[in-house]
Formats: structure tokens, C-alpha cells, sequence
């Protein structure tokens, strides 16, 4: 079909199928606007081949408002540390989060496209989380 500037039938969008990890929080930090008194970004990370923590980046779409109160009673219980604007957590917590796709990046470093919180995933443990293994 010849390309046109308007919606039309005559072109289909390909979206390839989403991925979905479960992943624990490693650290996190106050939203801004109505967000502003709990917390509204997540670092998220999986285990890697050494079963270290290795972030995937952040996640803060896909949580209720009522979700994001229960996350910041949960997280300030287990504050590690408190550097800048973050604050870093032990690892326990676990989100099923899916994404358009896994990025990899020169230094070997994963990161997720448009990630987004399904859930949080009350009955798995931080053990039984997605590896890296599992994204190659």
C-alpha cells in the first residue's frame, strides 16, 4: 500500500510480544506531584551467573496509589542505606514486571524498554527471580 500521513487499514503495526521477568527492588525514591509522600521509582535487579544483584534500571508505571503506599510502609522497614535522593533496600521485595523488550548494552549491562509493574509478586521469594541467564 502506498504510505499515507492518516490512520488507515491498509497498513498493520507489528508489536512482537512482551517480556515479563520478576524482579526484586534494590533501591528507591519519593515521587514528585501527587506521588510526592511515597515512593514512586523502583530500581529493580535480577541475579546474575555469581548470584549478585545486577539492576535492570527503573520502573514506576503500573502501580495503584494503594500499592504505592504498601511498597513505602514495606521498603522503609528495610532501608540499607540513604544516599542523595535514594534509598537503597535489601532485596526481598519481588515485582513482576514486563517489558516491550531487553536491551544489552557495550559492557554487557541489561536494561528493559518501557518497563511496567504487573504486580507485586507477594509469594515468590528474591531467590526464584528471573536470572540473567534466562534473558540471553
Amino acid at each position: 500500500a502506498p504510505y499515507q500521513t492518516k490512520r488507515t487499514d491498509a497498513l498493520l503495526k507489528h508489536k512482537p510480544p512482551r517480556v515479563e521477568i520478576d524482579a526484586v527492588i534494590v533501591s528507591a525514591k519519593y515521587g514528585e506531584g501527587k506521588r510526592h509522600g511515597v515512593f514512586g521509582t523502583f530500581e529493580i535487579a535480577i541475579l546474575d551467573e555469581n548470584r549478585e544483584w545486577k539492576s535492570l534500571g527503573s520502573v514506576g508505571t503500573g502501580l495503584s496509589e494503594g500499592d504505592l503506599m504498601r511498597l513505602t510502609t514495606l521498603l522503609k522497614r528495610i532501608v540499607e542505606k540513604y544516599e542523595g535522593e535514594v534509598f537503597h533496600v535489601l532485596p526481598r521485595i519481588v515485582l513482576e514486571v514486563t517489558a516491550d523488550g531487553v536491551t544489552k548494552n557495550e559492557l554487557g549491562g541489561f536494561g528493559l524498554r518501557f518497563p511496567r509493574v504487573l504486580r507485586i509478586r507477594d509469594d515468590k521469594s528474591p531467590m526464584d527471580c528471573t536470572e540473567i541467564g534466562d534473558l540471553e
